[in-house]
C-alpha cells in the first residue's frame, strides 16, 4: 500500500467503533433480532410470503418479503423517503423487497415501513412506476 492513509475516515471509523463498543455484539444481535421479528409478524399478518427463515438461529440481519408488485412498490415507498432494496426473482420465484433494520432502527419504523406499504395497495400509486427493472439496484 502507498500514498498518504486516511486519516479523517480512521477518526470517523473510531466513532463507529466506540458505539459498537458500548452496545455490544451480543447487544446488535439482540436488537436485529427482535426488529426481524416484528417485520416478520406483520408480513405475516398481511399474508405476505417470506424468503427469509424464521428461526433465530438461521436468520441474518434482512427479511425478504414477496409482494405483489415488488418493483413499483419499492419505488413508492423510494418516493415516501422509505427505504428498502429488491431483488428479482430467479426462476420461477416471486420478486422480493428486503428490509435490512440497523441497531438504531425503532419499531416504530418498521409499523410506517408496514402503513405505507397499505397505503399505497389501497391508492394504486404503485401504478405509476413500471414492473419491470431495467437497471441493477
Amino acid at each position: 500500500m502507498s500514498g498518504t492513509p486516511p486519516v479523517p475516515c480512521l477518526y470517523t471509523a473510531r466513532a463507529g467503533l466506540d458505539i459498537i463498543k458500548k452496545i455490544g455484539i451480543p447487544g446488535i444481535r439482540d436488537k436485529s433480532l427482535s426488529l426481524t421479528e416484528l417485520i416478520i409478524k406483520k408480513a405475516k399478518e398481511r399474508g405476505y410470503r417470506l424468503f427469509t427463515p424464521e428461526e433465530n438461529n438461521l436468520r441474518g440481519g434482512s427479511v425478504s418479503i414477496s409482494l405483489p408488485h415488488a418493483f413499483p412498490v419499492k419505488q413508492s415507498l423510494e418516493k415516501r423517503n422509505v427505504k428498502v432494496d429488491y431483488r428479482k426473482g430467479q426462476d420461477k420465484e416471486p420478486d422480493v423487497i428486503r428490509v435490512g433494520p440497523h441497531f438504531y432502527t425503532k419499531d416504530e419504523e418498521i409499523d410506517i415501513l408496514f402503513r405505507e406499504i397499505d397505503a399505497i395497495y389501497a391508492s394504486g400509486e404503485f401504478k405509476k412506476f413500471p414492473e419491470e427493472i431495467k437497471h441493477v439496484t
